[in-house]
């Protein structure tokens, strides 16, 4: 009879090791070691690593598989809850707003009553993202800042909250503010030697620059994050990277190199599935081909952008490329 307890005890060791590679950058090995322990088990430890892993990577169909099977089967409320957030993480990040809103409610739910107050704010934080997404400013804010109070800015997490207020503090024309605050966020993620992070503020820091038609300091700071995210292996930030490159190339008359870029970042958006990005990119391109005067190509890649985002109910993103559109 074979040794069941000895074969478990292999598969989760095996997949600590495939969560350790990728830790160390090893994306690849990682990959290959994640998908050999999957072939033999689907226990609640592997199917947790795997997501999170797959999440990070960008294949958010997958994680999305992996952390459904395994709330569904999850019979320990901890476990249960961990899972119904990697969920609602790629829910978010695939564009459904609503289903990732309801899959993170269930997660704060189950943490709530296992008084793990971290579990609950982590929660809170990723609601007002969507918030933010869905263009409700005031609604973010209020939770954002429910989730600081909550739990505070200390370690990634923290960080990360940050990094949405800034965000917000962004999009509300408050510069000083915002970089005031990502640069909180990237001291947190270097103190914490967390690279997806430190890469994460770069490119955060880089949009600030760019609004400053800091152009140079922008270059730099997208293409310090596009080096860090490749080495990491983090599609979807690769994917913000190139578009971020692009547009510093078409701020500076550069046509053919920003629609090079433009291209890279749909390419990469397309093939994780990732709405919100792929309209980002028709929407850049837009902007490209009404700088090169060819307004018929601007509008189609607009109106592109615009089904999207109109799906998504992404509100702020709408108005600001009907106006667009209905000017030219």
């Amino acid at each position: 009879m074979p040794d069941l307890t000895h074969d478990h005890a292999n598969a989760i060791a095996l997949a600590e090791t495939a969560a350790k590679l990728a830790a160390e950058c090893r994306t690849a090995d990682a990959l290959r070691a994640f998908e050999a322990v999957l072939a033999s088990s689907t226990a609640p430890e592997i199917l947790g690593l795997a997501a999170r892993f797959f999440l990070r990577i960008g294949n958010l169909a997958r994680a999305r598989d992996l952390a459904l099977r395994g709330a569904e089967g999850a019979t320990e409320p901890l476990c249960q809850a961990d899972f119904l957030f990697t969920l609602g993480c790629s829910c978010e990040r695939l564009g459904h707003f609503d289903e990732a809103e309801r899959r993170f409610r269930e997660a704060a739910s189950v943490f709530d009553q296992l008084h793990l107050i971290d579990g609950v704010a982590n929660c809170t934080g990723r609601i007002g993202v969507i918030y933010k997404l869905r263009g409700d400013l005031e609604g973010a804010e209020t939770l954002l800042r429910e989730a600081l109070s909550l739990s505070g800015n200390s370690g990634p997490a923290g960080a990360r909250r940050l990094g949405e207020m800034a965000k917000l503090c962004r999009i509300r024309g408050n510069l000083d503010e915002a970089t005031k605050l990502h640069r909180q966020a990237l001291a947190i993620y270097q103190q914490s030697s967390d690279r997806s992070g430190i890469a994460t503020s770069e490119g955060n820091l880089g949009v600030i620059y760019l609004e400053r038609s800091e152009l140079d300091s922008a270059e730099h700071a997208f293409e310090v994050a596009l080096e860090m995210n490749e080495a990491l292996g983090n599609l979807e930030e690769v994917a913000t990277s190139y578009g971020n490159l692009g547009i510093i190339q078409k701020n500076r008359g550069n046509f053919e190199r920003a629609g090079a870029f433009y291209a890279k970042a749909l390419d990469i958006e397309t093939q994780l599935g990732r709405r919100e990005g792929i309209a980002r990119a028709y929407a850049n391109l837009g902007t490209l081909e009404k700088q090169r005067t060819n307004l018929e190509a601007a509008r189609t890649f607009w109106l592109k952008a615009l089904e999207i985002y109109s799906e998504l109910g992404m509100s702020r993103q709408v108005q600001q490329l009907q106006a667009l559109f209905d000017a030219s």
